[in-house]
C-alpha cells in the first residue's frame, strides 16, 4: 500500500491553540543549519517544479563564464565573474553545469550571493557594494529560481536545505512559531537541534543570511523594477506549489503579512490602474522602514495610536510602469498558491466543505476574541454568523468600527501581525485581517463562473494570452505544469488554466485569418459594416434576425448561472461553390461556431494605428498584433456548440447515429447552445448599464472551425468535471500519489512488493511462473516475416503484462509498436475477461496497431472496437470491415445472419427442419434463442459434449453457438445506438481511440458504466500531460466497488520533439508541452529502455544513439544486404553538406518566422532529381524541412523543376512527402534530403529534441544541407553532428557523389570508397549551380 498519510490538524484545534499558546522569548539567533522539511505523506522524492523552456543563452558561453568562476581563488567570488556567469545563464542550459563534479563551485556561487548580501547590507539588499549589487540583482534572483527548480539534483539539495528547509522559522515572530510547536510538538525538538549561531538558536525573527528572507525584503521594502519584482513573485509562487518546499515557506510568508505589504505597495497601485505616485495617502510616502525598525512595540499599549500615514515602502514611481498589470496579476497568483486547499502541516488536500470549515473556524475564533476583550465596537462584529462575518466587505465594514488601538490589540491576540508591523498604518492592519479571516471561492466553487469559450476580452488581452512567437525569457502572470504538484485539484485547474489559453490563442489565429480575408468595410453613408472579400471558413450573418436568443433556462438550485441558453442562426450559403457549402453541410452536433460583432465606425484609424505602432516599426503577424480587434472593428466574439442543423425543409441534416443526409436549398437553421457563464457576465453587465445583452442583437458574423480544432471544448469540459467530481473514484491507490509526482518512484513498478502484493491479492490476476510460461518470443516485422523479440523488448513485454505502471522508452526503429501490440494481444489471451483501452496521439499510429494486431491472427475481430470518426481504411488487413462502432454494429448483423445460416444448414442435416422452411431469400428461419434451444436439444450428448455434425467439426459447432450467444442481445435492442453501446461495453475486450478522443467520449462512458482492466498508451511522449491524464480516468466506480485498473503501459520517447503546443511564449514560460510519459522519467520513475534499432544504417544511427542508453544495432539487421551496400551515386551513407550564401544571400524571411533559405532548396531539388536519374524511386525519397516557408519553397521549385511542361526524364515525378521536421515525426523513409535552413541565428532549432527527430528518418541515407560554422557553436548540436562526413570541416565543401554507378547494380559496400574500382570516380559538387547544372543534363530538362 502506498505511503500512509499522516493524520490532518484539526481547524478547531489550531484555533484553540491561537489562544492558549504561550508567548516565546525574542533571541538574536539568525543562524543558518541544514534540515531537510517534511514531506507530504511520507513521500521520498523531492524533485520539485522543473521545466526546460526552449534555449535563451548560448550553452558556449555559460560555459566559459562557468569555467572562469571555477579556476577563480577569491572566496567570495569577483562580483565581475559572478555578474558574467548570472547574465548567460538559463533554464535550457542549467543542465550543463548540474554535474557533481561541479559542486564546490557551485557552493562558492551560492555562499557569494546569500552571505555576502548579509555581510555589507545586514540581509535587506540595499547596500551598495559590487558584489553586494550583484547578489541582489536580476540575475541573481534568476540563479536561485533555477536552482530551486533543481532541487531534487544531488548537487543542489545540500545548497538549498538550509534556506527552505526547517531553518527558514528563524525568520518567523516568535509568538508565531511558538503556535507551530504547540500543533506539531515534534518540530520544536528538531529545531531546538539546529546548530547555535552567536550561542542563541531561537532566532530573532529577522532572518538575516538567509537569502530567500533577503529577497522578500527586496520585494516589500524597497521599489525594485517591475522585472525584479516579478521574478521574486514568480519564484515565491514556485516554491509554494511545491510540498517539499511549501510547509515552512508558507509560515515565514503568512507571519511576513507579504499579501498585505504587496498590496499596498505602490507596484501594486500603480501597476493596478488604481491609482498613482501622487495617489492615495498610505504607500505614497512614509518611513520605508525595515524589519527591526519598530521591533520594541511588540508589546506596547492597546491604546497606541496607529500612524495612518506611514507607508511599508519607499517610492519610486519611476520605476513603475503604469501600463503593466502583470505584478498585481501575480501577487493574485500568489495570494492563490498561499490559500490554497490544502492541510499546511499533513498536505492533504482539503475538501470544498473541509476547507470552509476552516474558514469558518477562524472566524469563529476572530468572534469569541471580540466579544471577550474588545466587546464596544466590534460587539455586533461577534454575534454574526460565520459566512456573513468572512465576506470580505462585511469584514471591512465591521472592522472599521474599531479604534486604532482596538485593531492593535486584537492583531495581537491574534497572532497576525509582527511588532515591527504594527506602526504601518490602519490601512494595512485591515488588509492583515481581510487576508487571514476573509472567505474565499474555493476552485470548485469558481468553475461555476468560468467559461469554456474566450471572448473578446480574453482573445487580445496581451497579458493573459501573450503573443505566441515571443520566445524572449520573461515572467508572465500564468500557472506552470511541474512534475510535482500540490493536488489532483491543483494539477486539474493548472492544466485547465493552460491548455484555455492555447486554445485561445489558437482561436484568435482562426478568427484573424478569417475576418483579414472578409476585408469589412465601413459604408460611409449609412455608417454600416459590409464585407468586400471571401472567407470559406466564415459568412456574414443577416442583420435582421441573423440571430436570436430563443431560450433561456433558470439557474439550478444553489447556483447562479443559468443552466441552458439557447439560440438561433440563420444562414445563407448561397454565396459558396458546391465544394465549401458541402463542408458548411459537414456540420453536426457538438460541432463549434464563433458569433462575431465587427463594427468598422468602431475601428482604429490610420493615424491612431501609426500612433499606436510606436516609433519602433516591429513586424508582427496580425495573430500576435494585440490591436488587430481594434483595427478591424471587433467588439464582441461569442462561442457556441450547435444542438441541430436544418435545412429550407425543416429536416435534419447530419442527425447524430445516421448517415448523412443531403441538404436542399441554400438557408439553413443552426439550434446553438450559448456559454451559460458567459451568458451570465452578459447580464450582469446589463445590470451594470454596459452593453449586456445587446451583443447578442449585434452579430453579423459567423466563423467556423476544422473538427479537430474545435475538441478544446470537450477537453476543458472534461478536466472541469474531473474537478469537480474527483479522481479518487476513477485510479487505484498505489497510482495516485506517482502521478501527484511523490512517494517512492518504484512503489508502482510491476516488480514492487508493493505491486506483488497487489497482484497476489487481487482477483484475476496470475501468478508471474503461470503467466510468462508460454509468453512467445518472436513477433512480425514490417515485411510479414517472424523476427526474435530482444531480451530487453521481453523485459518490456512481461512488465506490461504485470499489474502497475510500466515505462518503456522507445528509441527510433526498437519496435515500440510491436512491444506494445504484443502487451495487448497476450493480455488478451490471458485475461479473456478483462477489457484493455488503446490509446495513442495519432490515428496513423492507431492504424499501424491495428495492422499489427489484426495480421497476428489469434484476435478474434468482433472483440474490437474503435471510436472517433477521424479513423482511416485499415488496409493490408485481413478484415475487410471497418472497427468503428458502426461497422462494427453491421459487421455484427451480417456475421448473426452468416451464423444462423449455418444453424439452418446443421438443422436440415440432421433432419430437424426444412430447406422450404427458410425465408423468401433463403435466410434461417432461426433467431438466436431457437438456435440456443437447438443447440441444448439436439447437439448436446447426455455427457455435455457436442455432437459431431456432417461438414461440421465438434469446435465449429462450439464455437458457432457460443457467438451467437454474445448476438442475442441485437435482437432486443433496436436503434444503431442502442446495439453500439452494448458492444462497447458488453462486447468488446480491446476498445481504441486517440487522446482527444477520449476527452470528447469520458462522460458518455462514465453514464455508461464503462470499465476497463488495462490501458495501454502508444505515443505517450508526444501527448500534452492532461491528455495521457484522461484516458486513465475514463470509468468511475460506485460506491463499494473497487477500481479495475491493474496495468497501465506507457510507451513514448522523450527524447524526440515533445507534445505540439501553439503559442510558444506561454509554452517556454509555462512548460505546457510537458507530457505525462517525460515527467514521470523525470521523476525517477522505472523505465524499461529498448536499446536495439533496425531501422538505420549503423553510421545514420551514430547521430543519435549518443542521447539513449546503451542503443545499439541488431546483429542481423545491420548484416543484412540493404544496410551493407552503399548508396548508389553517393560516397558516403550520410554526409552534412556547407551550402554557402546563393545569390549573395542566405536565409530571409518573407513574414514573421516564416524562414526561407532559397540556396538549400535548390541544391536538394538538384540532389532529388540526380536520385531519381540515378535509378532510385522517388518514393523512397522524403524532403525535410525546419520550417514551413522552406517547404513551401521546395514544393515551388519542385513544381517548377519536375512538372511546368518543361519536358525532361523527371516530368511528374515527387518525393514520397515534403515537410517539416516536426510534422515528420514518427515516419520514416529510406533516404532522406534534410534542409536546416537558418545561417544567421539557430532560432528553436537549439532544442536538441528536434534535430533527434530530424536525424532519425532516414532508414539508409541522409544528406544534410545547411550552414556548418553556425552549428558548430552549438554543443549539444555538434554531438549530432560530428560523426557525420563534412561537419568538422577540412575536407572540401560539396556533396561527395560517385560516377558509374546507378540503383540496383551496386557492388561497393558501405563506407568503400571508389580507388578500388576503376570503373567508378569521384566527384565533389561544391555549389547549387554545379548541382543544377549536372541535374539538369542527367534529366534533359530545358
Amino acid at each position: 500500500m502506498p505511503p500512509k498519510r499522516p493524520r490532518a490538524v484539526d481547524a478547531k484545534k489550531k484555533s484553540k491553540a491561537i489562544k492558549s499558546t504561550a508567548k516565546a522569548t525574542p533571541s538574536n539567533n539568525t543562524s543558518i543549519s541544514i534540515s531537510n522539511a517534511p514531506n507530504k505523506r511520507n513521500r521520498n522524492n523531492d524533485s520539485t517544479n522543473t521545466h526546460s523552456p526552449p534555449p535563451i543563452s548560448s550553452s558556449s558561453a555559460l560555459l566559459s563564464s562557468f569555467e572562469a568562476l571555477t579556476k577563480s581563488k577569491s572566496t567570495p567570488l569577483p562580483p565581475a565573474l559572478l555578474a558574467d556567469f548570472l547574465s548567460t545563464i538559463s533554464a535550457s542550459t542549467m543542465h550543463l553545469i548540474l554535474a557533481p563534479s561541479s559542486l564546490p563551485t557551485l557552493t562558492r556561487i551560492f555562499t557569494s550571493l546569500y552571505i555576502t548580501p548579509s555581510d555589507d547590507g545586514g540581509g535587506d539588499g540595499g547596500g551598495g557594494g559590487g558584489a553586494t549589487s550583484v547578489a541582489t540583482s536580476l540575475p541573481s534572483t534568476t540563479f536561485f529560481h533555477l536552482l530551486a527548480l533543481e532541487i531534487s539534483s544531488p548537487s543542489i539539495s545540500p545548497l538549498l536545505s538550509p534556506i527552505l528547509g526547517l531553518p527558514l522559522l528563524r525568520a518567523v515572530d516568535p509568538r508565531r512559531r511558538a503556535l507551530e510547536f504547540s500543533l506539531t510538538p515534534s518540530l520544536k525538538r528538531r529545531y531546538g537541534k539546529l546548530p547555535n549561531v552567536n550561542g542563541n538558536v531561537n532566532g530573532n525573527g529577522n532572518g538575516n543570511g538567509n537569502y530567500l528572507v533577503t529577497l522578500v525584503n527586496l520585494v516589500t521594502e524597497q521599489c525594485l523594477p517591475v522585472a525584479h519584482a516579478c521574478k521574486i513573485l514568480e519564484l515565491l509562487t514556485d516554491l509554494l506549489l511545491c510540498l517539499p518546499t511549501r510547509r515552512y515557506l508558507l509560515v515565514f510568508l503568512e507571519n511576513f503579512n507579504l499579501l498585505p505589504k504587496l498590496k499596498l505597495s505602490p507596484l501594486f497601485r500603480l501597476n493596478l490602474g488604481s491609482g498613482s505616485s501622487s495617489g492615495s495617502g498610505s504607500g505614497s510616502s512614509g518611513s520605508g522602514s525595515s524589519s527591526g525598525s519598530s521591533s520594541g512595540s511588540s508589546s506596547g499599549s492597546s491604546s497606541s495610536t496607529i500612524n495612518s500615514n506611514s507607508s511599508n515602502s519607499n517610492s519610486n514611481s519611476n520605476n513603475v510602469d503604469s501600463n503593466n498589470t502583470l505584478f498585481p496579476r501575480l501577487v493574485a497568483l500568489l495570494g492563490n498558491a498561499i490559500h490554497f486547499p490544502i492541510d499546511p502541516l499533513s498536505g492533504s488536500p482539503l475538501s470544498p466543505s473541509a476547507y470552509l470549515a476552516g474558514q469558518h473556524a477562524k472566524v469563529s475564533t476572530l468572534q469569541r476574541l471580540c466579544y471577550k476583550y474588545i466587546r464596544g465596537s466590534l460587539l455586533p462584529f461577534a454575534f454574526l454568523g460565520c459566512a456573513l462575518a468572512a465576506s470580505p466587505g462585511v469584514l471591512r465594514e465591521e472592522l472599521g468600527r474599531a479604534g486604532d488601538g482596538e485593531l492593535v490589540e486584537l492583531a495581537r491576540r491574534m497572532r497576525i501581525l509582527r511588532g515591527e508591523d504594527e506602526g504601518r498604518g490602519r490601512e494595512f492592519i485591515t488588509e492583515v485581517f481581510l487576508e487571514e479571516y476573509g472567505g474565499r471561492r474555493t476552485v470548485e466553487e469558481g468553475l461555476e463562473f468560468r467559461g469554456i469559450f474566450p471572448d473578446e476580452r480574453t482573445l487580445w488581452n496581451g497579458d493573459e494570452v501573450p503573443g505566441g512567437r515571443d520566445r524572449e525569457a520573461k515572467t508572465l502572470a500564468l500557472p506552470k505544469l511541474t512534475p510535482q504538484f500540490l493536488t489532483f485539484t491543483d494539477y486539474l485547474s493548472r492544466s485547465f488554466e493552460l491548455y484555455r489559453l492555447d486554445a485561445t490563442y489558437s482561436i484568435r489565429s482562426s478568427l484573424v485569418s478569417s475576418i483579414r480575408r472578409l476585408s469589412p468595410t465601413l459604408n460611409p453613408e449609412t455608417l454600416q459594416t459590409y464585407f468586400k472579400g471571401w472567407a470559406k471558413m466564415a459568412l456574414p450573418v443577416e442583420s435582421n434576425g441573423g440571430f436570436s436568443v430563443t431560450k433561456v433556462g433558470l439557474p439550478r438550485l444553489g447556483e447562479v448561472v443559468r443552466s441552458g441558453v439557447e439560440g438561433m442562426l440563420q444562414l445563407n450559403l448561397g454565396s459558396f461553390n458546391d465544394n465549401v457549402k458541402r463542408e458548411w453541410d459537414q456540420l453536426r452536433e457538438f460541432d463549434v461556431l464563433f458569433l462575431v460583432t465587427i463594427d468598422m465606425s468602431q475601428a482604429m484609424t490610420e493615424a491612431e494605428a501609426e500612433a499606436n505602432s510606436g516609433e519602433e516599426k516591429v513586424k508582427v503577424n496580425d495573430e500576435d498584433d494585440l490591436t488587430f480587434a481594434r483595427r478591424y472593428g471587433i467588439t464582441a466574439v461569442r462561442g457556441c456548440e450547435i444542438i441541430d442543423v436544418r435545412d429550407d425543409q425543416g429536416n435534419e441534416v447530419n442527425p447524430p447515429g445516421n448517415l448523412p443526409s443531403k441538404a436542399r436549398g441554400n438557408r439553413r437553421s443552426i439550434r446553438v447552445s450559448l456559454d451559460p457563464a458567459q451568458y451570465h457576465f452578459d447580464e450582469k453587465s446589463k445590470r451594470n448599464r454596459a452593453r449586456g445583452l445587446k451583443v447578442y442583437e449585434e452579430i453579423n458574423l459567423v466563423v467556423r472551425r476544422g473538427a479537430k480544432e474545435n475538441n478544446f471544448k470537450s477537453v476543458l469540459e472534461t478536466i472541469r468535471d474531473l474537478m469537480k467530481d474527483g479522481v479518487e473514484n476513477s485510479l487505484p491507490s498505489w497510482l495516485q500519489d506517482v502521478l501527484l509526482g511523490y512517494g517512492d518512484p518504484s512503489n508502482a513498478n510491476p516488480s514492487s512488493q508493493l505491486m506483488q502484493n497487489f497482484a497476489a491479492s487481487t482477483p484475476g490476476v496470475l501468478p508471474p511462473s503461470t503467466l510468462f510460461s508460454s509468453l512467445p518470443s518472436t513477433f512480425l516485422d514490417g515485411a510479414g516475416s517472424p523476427a526474435t523479440f530482444t531480451p530487453t523488448q521481453l523485459t518490456a513485454i512481461k512488465s506490461g503484462m504485470s499489474p502497475g505502471l510500466t515505462m518503456i522508452v522507445g528509441p527510433p526503429g526498437t519496435g515500440k509498436t510491436d512491444v506494445a501490440t504484443s502487451i495487448i494481444a497476450n493480455l488478451y489471451k490471458s485475461y479473456p475477461e478483462q477489457r484493455t483501452v488503446i490509446v495513442t496521439h495519432s490515428n496513423a499510429a492507431l492504424n499501424d496497431i491495428f495492422q499489427k494486431l489484426m495480421a497476428r491472427g489469434d484476435i478474434d475481430e468482433r472483440h474490437i472496437l474503435r471510436l472517433g470518426r477521424g479513423e482511416s481504411d485499415l488496409t493490408g488487413m485481413t478484415s475487410t470491415h471497418d472497427f468503428t462502432k458502426s461497422g462494427r454494429v453491421n459487421w455484427t448483423l451480417a456475421r448473426r445472419i452468416e451464423l444462423l445460416n449455418k444453424v439452418a444448414t446443421i438443422s436440415e442435416s440432421l433432419g430437424v427442419s426444412s430447406p422450404h422452411e427458410r425465408g423468401p431469400n433463403g435466410e434461417s428461419s432461426y433467431n438466436c434463442d431457437s438456435a440456443k434451444y437447438f443447440f441444448s436439444q439436439y447437439l448436446t450428448s447426455p455427457d455435455g459434449s457436442t455432437v459431431e455434425v456432417d461438414g461440421f467439426d465438434q469446435t465449429e459447432i462450439s464455437s458457432i453457438f457460443t457467438e451467437l450467444e454474445d448476438f442475442r442481445a441485437f435482437e432486443l435492442l433496436r436503434s444503431q445506438n442502442q446495439r453500439a453501446n452494448y458492444l462497447l461495453t458488453r462486447q468488446a475486450k480491446i476498445v481504441a481511440m486517440t487522446c482527444t478522443h477520449a476527452a470528447l467520449v469520458r462522460q458518455q462512458l462514465i453514464k455508461l458504466d464503462f470499465k476497463f482492466d488495462n490501458i495501454v498508451m502508444e505515443e505517450s511522449a508526444q501527448m500534452l500531460d492532461v491528455e495521457s491524464f484522461v484516458p486513465l480516468v475514463l470509468q468511475k466506480t460506485k460506491p463499494g466497488e473497487s477500481i479495475r485498473l491493474k496495468r497501465v503501459t506507457l510507451i513514448g520517447d522523450h527524447h524526440q520533439l515533445p507534445p505540439v503546443v501553439k503559442n510558444q511564449a506561454i509554452n517556454n514560460f509555462s512548460n505546457l508541452s510537458q507530457s505525462l510519459f517525460a515527467r514521470l522519467i523525470k521523476l525517477d520513475i522505472t523505465a524499461v529502455h529498448l536499446d536495439k534499432q533496425g531501422r538505420s544504417r549503423a553510421e545514420i544511427a551514430n547521430l543519435y544513439n549518443w542521447r539513449y542508453e546503451n542503443l545499439s544495432n541488431l546483429e542481423t539487421h545491420k548484416n543484412s544486404t540493404e544496410m551493407t551496400l552503399a548508396n548508389a551515386g553517393f560516397l558516403h551513407t550520410c554526409q552534412f553538406v556547407n551550402v554557402g550564401d546563393y545569390n549573395n544571400r542566405g536565409e530571409h524571411s518573407p513574414s514573421p518566422f516564416y524562414y526561407q533559405n532559397l540556396g538549400e532548396a535548390e541544391m536538394i531539388v538538384g540532389v532529388f532529381v540526380y536520385m531519381v536519374m540515378m535509378g532510385y524511386d522517388p518514393k523512397k525519397i522524403t524532403i525535410l524541412a525546419t520550417y514551413n516557408g522552406q517547404v513551401d519553397l521546395i514544393k515551388d521549385i519542385l513544381n517548377f523543376r519536375c512538372g511546368g511542361g518543361r519536358g525532361g526524364l523527371v516530368e511528374g515525378k515527387r518525393p514520397l512527402t515534403v515537410s517539416t521536421v516536426d510534422q515528420y515525426q514518427g515516419q520514416q523513409n529510406d533516404y532522406v534530403l534534410l534542409s536546416l535552413v537558418r545561417t544567421s541565428g539557430i532560432g528553436y532549432l537549439r532544442d536538441v529534441r528536434r534535430m533527434i527527430v530530424g536525424l532519425s528518418r532516414a532508414r539508409l541515407g541522409l544528406y544534410t544541407f545547411g550552414r556548418r560554422e553556425l552549428f558548430q557553436g552549438e554543443i549539444e548540436l555538434t554531438k549530432c553532428f560530428n560523426s557525420m562526413v563534412g561537419f568538422k570541416g577540412g575536407e572540401k565543401d560539396g556533396l561527395d557523389l560517385v560516377s558509374g554507378e546507378f540503383y540496383g547494380g551496386v557492388v561497393r559496400k558501405a563506407g568503400q570508397g571508389v580507388e578500388k574500382n576503376k570503373d567508378l570516380s569521384k566527384a565533389v559538387v561544391c555549389d547549387v549551380a554545379t548541382m543544377t547544372q549536372l541535374s539538369n543534363s542527367l534529366s534533359g530538362v530545358q
